[in-house]
């Protein structure tokens, strides 16, 4: 399903996401200290966002996987296209349902789901770290 090259990027995508949301859970809790908002709401919303961000990441990986092996490039368009509006109407669906149960902290989710950026931006240091480690990286495996 999803290639092992495409698992080793992913698994060097989390290295910058755990970190990112790492130091987002030390910050989440200081700002329930100083905005007394509360912890479980704060919390709530971490998790979901985490999830949330699992998803995404996930379904993008299983699309990218399927595109890249179809001939049609505009079959392959239309179903990437379909699979970035179903990812959005379900972020956009994650986000509706938080704000009406109050008890989930949106900004929380959404500051959780920065951590997909995290984890694109610092998945080339993770391969760095990956190719001193093993002697070869993830780039040299797709070649």
């Amino acid at each position: 399903m999803i290639s092992d090259s495409l698992k080793k990027t992913l698994f060097e995508m989390a290295f910058g996401f755990v970190i990112y949301e790492g130091i987002l859970a030390i910050v989440l809790l200081i700002i329930s200290k100083i905005m007394r908002y509360s912890p479980v709401s704060l919390f709530l919303g971490y998790i979901t966002g985490i999830i949330l961000a699992i998803y995404i990441l996930l379904d993008m990986a299983v699309t990218i996987e399927n595109v890249i092996d179809l001939k049609d490039p505009d079959y392959a368009r239309k179903k990437t296209m379909l699979h970035a509006g179903i990812r959005k109407t379900v972020l956009i669906a994650v986000i509706i349902i938080a704000l009406n149960l109050k008890f989930i902290n949106t900004m929380a989710i959404v500051l959780t789901l920065f951590g997909i950026k995290a984890g694109a931006y610092l998945q080339p240091y993770a391969n760095k770290i990956y190719k001193n480690k093993t002697g070869k990286s993830t780039q040299d495996n797709m070649l």
